[in-house]
């Protein structure tokens, strides 16, 4: 009887000091999973802190040249008329890099707090990439970069689409701001625009830098810090291209990446032709930008 009891005692403790053992290993990964998301979240704090400073920069830093180029032409005597048409350039550049980041930040602002609403509207196809290469066509000039559109026969004949229209514009402008400020000086952009059934398809390609492999799963992350050669609109925290994927999921499309490092960058956009059943949409087929060159 006595054996039996020691026995039991003794199959008891070794199950306790098992159950023991088991605990204590899942709590030395509880601690391990605890410590890795404290590291996670103090990173992601660093880089939001990171990403607000960078903003911030984009928006005074632009307007600060804006006030002190207004000031100077105020104070000109007029006589040096090449230097007031110089830094009346300059004050239009800077203009359209803050109404550009402007729009970026409130669209993520939009984003953010799922506040995003359609517009729909028929187009002309060729109507939404000449006025999206338009927009960035001093940016363009300044690099002595060319753009080549290539259209399929279909789009080439004006083929008219359903969408939103400054949604996909914002999409394009940013997919090409991009592709200037990484692609080498004096090498062409390529734009490929073709319909696939109700699709329409853009494929934006520029030749530079690239961006290598361990980067390419990171570069729609706003807050991912990675390095300078990446193509965010704002170097380093990725705004554009965060907006780029958002209204890419909005729009029910999609958008994909193809890099090889220091040869090329290929961003391609599938949107899908909205269903306008049910839905008041309005005609945005106008040009507006016919008289830019005015400008330069």
């Amino acid at each position: 009887m006595g054996n039996n009891k020691n026995k039991v005692f003794e199959e008891e403790h070794d199950d306790n000091l098992e159950r023991i053992i088991i605990l204590e290993k899942e709590n030395i990964f509880l601690q391990e999973q605890i410590a890795d998301l404290n590291n996670k979240l103090k990173e992601e704090e660093k880089m939001k802190s990171h990403f607000l400073s960078n903003m911030m920069n984009e928006i005074v830093n632009p307007f600060a040249s804006i006030l002190g180029l207004s000031k100077n032409i105020s104070k000109s005597d007029g006589q040096n008329i090449e230097k007031i048409k110089s830094m009346a350039n300059m004050i239009f550049t800077e203009a359209f890099e803050l109404d550009f980041q402007l729009k970026n930040i409130f669209a993520a602002a939009e984003i953010e707090a799922g506040e995003v609403q359609l517009q729909l509207s028929d187009f002309k196809i060729k109507s939404l990439i000449e006025s999206s290469v338009d927009e960035v066509g001093l940016l363009s000039r300044r690099k002595v970069i060319d753009i080549n559109i290539i259209y399929s026969k279909d789009i080439e004949a004006g083929s008219m689409f359903i969408n939103d229209f400054a949604k996909m514009k914002l999409i394009l402008v940013n997919l090409l701001s991009n592709a200037i400020k990484f692609g080498t000086p004096g090498v062409e952009i390529i734009i490929d625009v073709y319909l696939d059934a109700k699709e329409f398809v853009f494929k934006i390609k520029n030749y530079g830098k690239g961006i290598d492999k361990e980067n390419l799963k990171n570069i729609f992350d706003r807050f991912k810090q990675i390095e300078t050669t990446i193509h965010s609109l704002n170097t380093g925290h990725g705004l554009g291209l965060s907006i780029v994927k958002a209204y890419c999921d909005i729009l029910n499309g999609k958008v994909a990446v193809e890099s090889i490092k220091n040869e090329f960058v290929e961003f391609t956009v599938t949107i899908p032709e909205a269903n306008n059943s049910g839905e008041e949409y309005f005609s945005s087929d106008i040009d507006l930008f016919e008289d830019e060159e005015e400008f330069f």
